[in-house]
């Protein structure tokens, strides 16, 4: 089988929903991110690109087409964009993994983009053609409808969590703590650097004032959060519930890309790549306990692979809510003896953010830029995904 190698990787940091990037074009602001990681490898011969996205609504045909021309990569680079929900943007490197395995591709560019604060609402579906003669109408949330709600099961996302949080029984504590220390992990990684060469920066110009500012790290990093604030907050989802608006990951906008080439090209190149992939596992379950799926589809991947539990020197798992990602530590604990200290270690999505489509490219950027930086040489990365999936990816160096 060919090896895989992730070249390198480049994001934009993960803005507030309903901040930064209102009235901003996430095409026009994706292409530049992709632009400028082209440009730092001096890299411009991509056979395709691949874009992950959930909330398509109004942004246009096969959006990883139009970031592939807007980034003057030429008319005749093939793209396509992928729907997995939260795993989106992992799905979008597998597919672009499968493709240079295959021999079909040397070199692809992907990963994922997402634009919540500038996404539609949604007039009912008979309104075309039988139209509104009388009376009030309800409009529909595409983040809700599309994103948030288990369409089968018509609960939301916060309500699998409370699942979890029954299920394994996770106090509200626990998932206090848990997204506490995100943020305090995530504070320490931003300060010593760990995200600089991660993040391509976000510039904003501001008409009233005539002047322009620079996003430079994600904006959902709490650097004055407390037990005690977290303590505070109602639970969301249900009454007597324990998942709330500060255990939770937060909605955001934001980009990740990822150059993928076989190792030959790496070779023809003269680059020293971030890491190899070895492969993906994705698993399906119960849509009720969705968030559980990250942990199967580590399960999944270790056996695939026949990889020895006690080698992994760093995971990597999608924080969609405190309860979730406990859930997951506890059970690779139990099972592999997998301790939590090599988990997010420089935080995850409750304090860095989580555009849908986006988390499984910035984890695995991030994870294959840890590995490198601390000079480790096996790690997984993982997301849940809603509909009851997981999706697992293996790196090694």
């Amino acid at each position: 089988m060919k090896k895989v190698a992730i070249i390198d990787g480049l994001r934009m940091p993960n803005t507030r929903f309903g901040g930064s990037f209102r009235g901003f074009d996430i095409i026009d602001e994706s292409s530049k991110v992709v632009k400028a990681l082209l440009e730092r490898n001096n890299l411009w011969e991509v056979d395709e690109v691949i874009v992950g996205n959930v909330i398509s609504s109004g942004l246009g045909q096969n959006i990883a087409r139009q970031i592939a021309l807007k980034s003057s990569l030429g008319d005749t680079v093939p793209a396509f964009s992928v729907n997995k929900v939260c795993g989106s943007g992992l799905k979008a490197l597998e597919l672009a993994f499968n493709s240079i395995v295959l021999g079909n591709n040397d070199i692809v560019l992907a990963g994922g983009v997402e634009d919540l604060t500038n996404s539609p609402y949604l007039l009912p579906r008979k309104v075309r053609f039988d139209g509104l003669k009388f009376g009030n109408f309800e409009i529909e949330d595409s983040i809700q409808k599309d994103a948030l709600i288990d369409s089968l099961n018509f609960i939301s996302m916060g309500l699998t969590a409370e699942n979890l949080s029954e299920k394994y029984k996770i106090t509200r504590e626990m998932q206090d703590e848990f997204a506490y220390n995100s943020h305090v992990k995530a504070l320490k990684a931003r300060e010593l650097g760990y995200f600089e060469d991660e993040i391509h920066p976000l510039t904003i110009f501001d008409k009233k004032t005539n002047s322009s500012r620079v996003v430079l790290s994600d904006e959902e990093i709490r650097d004055n959060l407390t037990l005690n604030k977290l303590a505070s907050l109602n639970p969301v989802f249900k009454e007597s519930g324990t998942v709330t608006a500060g255990n939770s990951s937060s909605l955001n906008d934001g980009a990740c890309f990822l150059i993928l080439a076989s190792e030959e090209r790496v070779k023809s190149l003269g680059v020293m790549p971030l890491a190899y992939i070895g492969g993906f596992e994705s698993v399906g379950l119960n849509p009720l306990y969705m968030g559980f799926g990250a942990y199967i589809a580590i399960e999944g991947i270790i056996s695939k692979l026949s990889l020895n539990p006690s080698e992994i020197d760093l995971i990597e798992v999608n924080e969609a809510f405190a309860a979730q990602a406990l859930s997951i530590e506890k059970a690779l604990f139990k099972k592999y003896n997998i301790a939590s200290d090599i988990i997010n270690f420089n935080g995850g999505a409750i304090a860095l953010g989580h555009p849908f489509a986006v988390s499984g490219s910035r984890i695995l950027l991030t994870l294959a830029r840890s590995m490198k930086m601390k000079n480790k040489t096996k790690g997984i990365a993982s997301v849940c995904v809603g509909g009851g999936q997981g999706i697992a990816s293996f790196l090694y160096r």
